[in-house]
């Protein structure tokens, strides 16, 4: 395949993980009754169902394959591209979850984050993903604290949701707000970790 093929073609993978919500929520809205097709069911319906996950992800990943061999200098920008993604699927994950909730029930949000646990677990692993991408460009294993707050950032906003879902699993009781807390931490800890590279280069 050419490389302008190849160029295209990546772009498009790119785009998978917003192509298939899109043709999920209209999978839905076709299928569901006029009882059910309210905006947080069709929300939740997306964001559980597998293939929907699997389809936008494994296009991430057959993107980044079509990146690099479109390109020889493409494997730089291919992490800052993945997180990109991410924060705009995570943004634009939350402002549907706030439409569906009416902008007042923040509980009922993140409850709605929870049951529908690719819509957490879609940005976080797209995260993770140009985390190991960008080891394997540097071809470097050596630890700095850009790197370790990075992950730290990563790992917080995994542990809010995870804190949830495992303390109501277990019956211990689920505090919501603690969990929520977590996760807007590590959300702002990777905002301002990525701000502060922003103004070393400039």
């Amino acid at each position: 395949m050419k490389k302008e093929r190849l160029q295209d073609a990546s772009i498009i993978m790119y785009l998978m993980p917003f192509i298939a919500g899109i043709f999920g929520s209209i999978y839905y809205l076709i299928v569901l009754g006029d009882a059910d097709r309210t905006l947080y069911n069709m929300f939740l319906l997306v964001t559980k169902d597998p293939l929907i996950f699997l389809a936008g992800f494994l296009g991430l990943v057959v993107a980044t394959c079509f990146d690099v061999k479109s390109s020889s200098g493409s494997f730089e920008k291919i992490p800052s591209k993945l997180q990109k993604i991410a924060l705009t699927i995570l943004i634009i994950e939350l402002f549907g979850g706030l439409v569906a909730v009416n902008f007042v029930d923040l509980g009922g949000l993140f409850s709605l984050f929870i049951d529908g646990k690719y819509a957490a677990l879609m940005p976080l692993l797209t995260l993770v993903y140009s985390f190991l991408v960008l080891l394997i460009k540097t071809s470097s294993f050596d630890v700095t604290l850009k790197a370790l707050g990075t992950a730290a950032s990563i790992i917080l906003m995994l542990a809010g949701p995870s804190y949830v879902f495992y303390s109501s699993a277990f019956g211990t009781g689920s505090n919501y707000v603690l969990g929520l807390a977590i996760l807007m931490s590590g959300f702002l800890f990777y905002i301002l970790i990525k701000k502060s590279s922003t103004f070393k280069k400039g």
